[in-house]
This record gives C-alpha cells, structure tokens and sequence, in this order.
C-alpha cells in the first residue's frame, strides 16, 4: 500500500511515533513549517517534525497541501492519512488518493467534532472517550465511518495523560487498517454531533461560582497546558490537580479560602471545596500545593478571584 501523513501537532506526533516504532513507515511525511514560539519566540518545528527526525526521517514542510501532495506523488496515492493538522482539506486533495484522505479523531463521532475533543471530554466529565477513523470530507469531522473504538477516561487523567492513550489507540487502529484495508466499509455517522470547539484564553480562568466537580475537570482538561487559572491576594496562581472537599466550611461564599490538611481549599458555588494539590505560582516552576502553601503570607479575609 502507497500511503503518506499529513500532520503536524501533539497528537499526530504520538500517533506517527507509534507506527514509526513498528516498522510502518510511509512513503513521506508533511508537516507545518517551523514558526516563533516560546518567551524567546524563535523558530520551533512541528511536533511530527520533532518525531520524524527522531527516526531519520526529513519531513516536507508544506503551506500549500494540495500542490505539494501532487509534486510528491505522480504515480498517485492509495492514502493520505491527515491527522491533528489545521489544514481544511477540500477537493481536488479529498479524492487524489484512491482510497481517500484518511483521518484519526480522539472522540467516538458524532460526538465532539473540532478542535479540542480530548480537552471537552475531560471537561464535561466523561468516563468514556474514543478514537475514530473516518474518511474526510468537505464538511469538518463528518465523513462515513471506517473503525471506531472506545476508550475509558481514568478518574486521575488529564489532558497530558489522556492524549498519548488515545494517540496509542490511533496508531494501533491504522496499523490494523494497513494490515487489511479491504475489510473496513465505510458507514455514515449517525446521531445529532456535539462539538469541541479549542480552548479560548477567556474560558482558561477558573469560576469559583461553579461547584467543585466542574472545577476539577476543567482543571484536569486543561493540565499541563494552557492551564487553569485564578488569582490570590492579586497573584496568578496555575492550578494542575486538585480534588473535591465535601465538607468545606458553612457559609462560606465562592471563592473563599481555607486550609483543610496542611493543603489549601477552596469553597465553591455548589456548597462544596476544591483541594488544591499542584499549583504552579506566577514566575515560578509547578510545586505540590503543601509546599506553597508554607511560603504563603495571606492577609485576613482573601479569596480567590
């Protein structure tokens, strides 16, 4: 089988990584050319470049898919695989490979089409996620169904755990396809879609008016990065784990701090309390709660905002 990658962020990175390891090597790979990141802004590869050259591979880089796709495979393509890639990809591309544009979703479809389904499923509290292969079309993350397999979501996971179980689940799943690609038909979706949309700036700062359990799963859909946030006698304090407190003290409003345990806790809206168990304070690295909580100088009163 001809078959080739496009993709450039984290998840695809951990999904090449796990076919790469195998011994599955595409024809080639193309990916994002490097762009400005980090506080120094210089250049930084892709994440999939980061693999690809970890196994001798050089990538293409590409801003242009479906010129690049044409110069790369004369003699055609029986599939590209595009996977966690920002590319909108239309036709002529959607029907160069003979057997299609191939993608590998981290949801079960319909469910939590877009951006962020890992991030959204942590948020909403599910205890079952998936991956889904399908084969793309011009409307996002809708086309007829090739595999679809399920996947728990630990009550400890966070996005950072979540995302390479699900890229391994992925890798494993093409590995199947390419071993037997004629036993896979593709079925149309079924359901009414939900959807992820990424993670906005203004959805990253914590609302203690929210009871503790959402608290928590946005927290763990949000760690290690972009991070959930709040502020402590004007601070901004990154939260990365925490646990729910039922007993937190009574009529205490949203928002108010206490100290249940040597950890610090945080009453919210439900009449609950958030333990704070790993924090990362402003200009500084990620600490146990315990431990800042030593340092920490409060005047009488503070809360978090």
């Amino acid at each position: 089988m001809k078959w080739a990658v496009l993709s450039s962020g984290p998840f695809g990175a951990l999904w090449l990584e796990g076919l790469l390891a195998v011994g599955r090597r595409p024809l080639w790979i193309m990916t994002k050319p490097p762009r400005p990141a980090g506080r120094g802004y210089r250049e930084r590869v892709t994440p999939v470049e980061e693999v690809a050259l970890s196994f001798g591979l050089t990538p293409v880089r590409t801003n242009s898919p479906v010129d690049d796709v044409a110069a790369l495979a004369p003699q055609g393509l029986d599939v590209l695989f595009v996977v966690d890639c920002s590319f909108f990809i239309r036709e002529p591309l959607l029907s160069f490979p003979t057997m299609g544009c191939i993608n590998l979703h981290p949801s079960l479809l319909p469910q939590l089409r877009g951006a962020a389904p890992i991030q959204r499923a942590l948020w909403m509290g599910l205890d079952v996620t998936g991956v889904t292969m399908f084969r793309l079309v011009e409307e996002m993350d809708a086309g007829p169904i090739l595999m679809r397999v399920p996947h728990p979501v630990d009550p400890d996971d966070h996005f950072g755990s979540l995302l390479p179980k699900l890229a391994r689940l992925a890798s494993r799943m093409t590995g199947d396809f390419l071993d037997a690609p004629d036993s896979f038909s593709p079925v149309p979706q079924e359901g009414s879609p939900s959807y992820a949309p990424r993670i906005s700036n203004q959805e990253t700062r914590v609302d203690w008016g929210d009871g503790a359990s959402r608290v928590r799963d946005m927290i763990r859909a949000l760690s290690p990065s972009p991070c959930a946030w709040s502020t402590l006698g004007g601070r901004r304090i990154r939260i990365l784990k925490a646990s729910v407190d039922q007993y937190p003290p009574i009529s205490s409003p949203p928002g108010a701090h206490y100290v249940r345990d040597s950890l610090p806790c945080v009453v919210c809206g439900d009449g609950s309390g958030l333990v704070l168990l790993e924090v990362q304070p402003e200009g500084k690295r990620p600490m146990e709660s315990a431990s800042w909580l030593k340092g920490l100088r409060l005047s009488p009163g503070a809360a978090w905002e």
